[in-house]
């Protein structure tokens, strides 16, 4: 894999920016390899997800949680070189991909608590490009929020909390 082109901006600039279509390609390229190494087990129940009935009461959907922690191993080893803008990079469209389906017609499908749709579009989004409900990354309806508009912006990890 060549290194990305990285552009540096100021952090502001930065936090406000949508990926660009080489980070998506990027992102999308990583997630694919990293199913790949995995072998053609989890691609056969990958490819199966896409095509089921909907419809059907079918508990063999869950197969595939069987091979999440080893794809993000891999994902974690095809990551490990990169620079701290190349993850940052990684990140915006993860955060855009889930943003991209927060929406009522999603969360209804997923179901589940606030938290558990949370983990629901992420496992979306961990499936690959074939499986998320907006593949070129425009949104299609309303978000559940009902705030359209730009991602919110959130630290990667929550700064520690102080005592009181």
């Amino acid at each position: 894999m060549r290194p990305a082109t990285v552009l540096l901006m100021s952090d502001t600039e930065t936090a406000n920016r949508l990926p660009t279509a080489e980070e998506e390609a990027r992102f999308w390229g990583l997630v694919e390899a990293a199913w790949e190494r995995l072998g053609p087990e989890p691609a056969a129940l990958r490819r199966a997800l896409l095509t089921r009935d909907r419809a059907a009461d079918d508990d063999s959907v869950y197969a595939i949680d069987g091979w999440l922690d080893a794809f993000l191993d891999q994902l974690g080893q095809l990551c490990a070189d990169l620079s701290g803008p190349e993850l940052t990079a990684l990140d915006r469209v993860v955060e855009r991909k889930l943003y991209d389906i927060d929406r009522a017609d999603v969360h209804a499908v997923i179901d589940g608590s606030d938290d558990g749709f949370l983990y629901g579009r992420g496992h979306v989004v961990a499936l690959g490009r074939r499986s998320s409900p907006c593949p070129g990354g425009s949104r299609r309806a309303t978000p559940r929020s009902g705030r359209p508009g730009p991602p919110r912006r959130t630290p990667a990890r929550a700064p520690p909390r102080g005592p009181g």
